[in-house]
């Protein structure tokens, strides 16, 4: 378990931009950021009924409308499972015209279209329901004899058609938990299915619980304690109303806080210097070193520079030091500006082989705090080391430039 974090969540304007940010806190600083801009609507997590308007082979895709003014693409996979709500031609495979549910995994970016996925996952706080691949299993995160338990526990849910995925804050939680949870989400599936069949192309079927429950529910789960601010009474009320309807949130309500002294919390954390130092290329280490960070079109590519913080001829336990406190701060950087997709980074040369591996067991390590799945993949032939981060929004340069 990690040291205490304070979720943070306020509006601001920032240059001419309206903006909601959600953050934590951490040490007096922020761990994680994550900024919306409140003209822009985010379909994340939505699920609608669907008609696919085109097939492209050679892309291995489909392109869905799921609003009248929106499509989005739709990656497509021989082992898809699709829910139809209306089939027209080949009863064995996709076509177009036909109805389906999808869910947005990725809102749109100026020229580029929403994404969805065909596997519809449902979430409470312990458990993930999905359509697509009917497979029962827990977190590998978890421990070993867990995961023994929880499979034991699975068993029971074996015949069901849907697939059930147990999350890592499952360590240790009761039975009766996870069965009641899953209850309600095996009634939140067959509603969705009776839903869809009956509802018209383009509706809108369901959406997740708001970003910031999102966070409240991850942080919960890995940190000792945390505590949650606002200043926006809406904000408050709906943390409220969600610990109410929860009961092992219940002993968080007293660390939940309407702040409403002067200044405003975005002046009392600094947010717009903090996002003004995020649109920077450069991040700072502490002993002098520095990321010179680069989104393009493909991927992000940083590398690593020592700065002043290096000697002549710097040996190689040094060497490695300085290249995990680059990886502590491209983990931090990659959940501030919400960097994701393909990532390289070109760290300070190591000879030693074993110092090599060190940096990735230990990069693996630092990546599990965060909020989206991060893969850390390999060295390339090149020595630039591949990660990989789930992309949900734009980042923090896309949004605000």
């Amino acid at each position: 378990m990690t040291s205490s974090k304070t979720l943070v969540f306020t509006k601001m304007q920032y240059k001419e931009k309206f903006l909601e940010i959600d953050g934590v806190i951490e040490n007096s600083k922020f761990t994680y950021l994550h900024v919306s801009d409140l003209e822009q609507t985010s379909y994340v997590g939505n699920v609608y009924v669907a008609k696919v308007i085109n097939i492209v082979p050679t892309i291995q895709g489909a392109f869905v409308k799921f609003r009248e003014d929106e499509k989005a693409f739709l990656p497509l996979d021989p082992r898809d499972h699709f829910l139809y709500t209306k089939k027209v031609g080949n009863p064995d495979k996709l076509n177009q015209g036909d109805e389906i549910l999808i869910q947005i995994i990725a809102d749109p970016l100026k020229t580029k279209d929403a994404k969805a996925t065909a596997d519809i996952s449902l979430q409470t706080d312990h458990v993930v329901l999905t359509t697509g691949n009917p497979k029962k299993g827990a977190s590998k995160k978890l421990p070993y004899t867990e995961r023994v338990r929880l499979k034991e526990f699975l068993e029971a849910y074996q015949e069901e058609p849907f697939g059930i995925i147990l999350r890592t804050n499952c360590n240790g939680c009761d039975t009766d938990v996870l069965r009641e949870e899953i209850s309600e989400l095996k009634s939140q599936y067959e509603l969705l299915l009776t839903k869809g069949q009956h509802a018209v192309c383009y509706s809108h079927l369901y959406s997740e619980t708001s970003h910031r429950i999102s966070l409240l529910k991850h942080y919960s789960g890995i940190s000792d304690e945390i505590s949650v601010l606002t200043d926006q009474e809406n904000i408050y009320q709906e943390v409220l109303d969600y610990i109410d309807g929860h009961k092992h949130y219940l002993d968080l309500k007293d660390r939940v806080t309407l702040y409403q002294d002067s200044p405003n919390l975005f002046k009392l954390y600094s947010v717009s210097e903090c996002l003004d130092k995020l649109l920077q290329k450069r991040a700072w280490m502490k002993h002098g070193g520095y990321l010179v960070i680069e989104e393009t079109e493909a991927m992000n590519v940083v590398d690593v520079n020592s700065g002043k913080d290096t000697r002549k001829k710097p040996k190689p336990d040094e060497i490695l030091r300085i290249n995990k406190e680059a990886a502590d701060k491209l983990m931090e950087q990659m959940r501030l500006r919400e960097l994701s997709g393909m990532i390289l980074v070109d760290f300070i040369n190591m000879s030693s082989e074993e110092h090599r591996e060190e940096l990735l067991s230990y990069m693996k390590g630092r990546c599990k705090e965060d909020f989206n799945k991060v893969r850390i993949v390999d060295y390339t032939k090149l020595g630039l080391v591949e990660i990989t981060r789930e992309k949900k929004f734009p980042s923090l340069k896309q949004l605000l430039t």
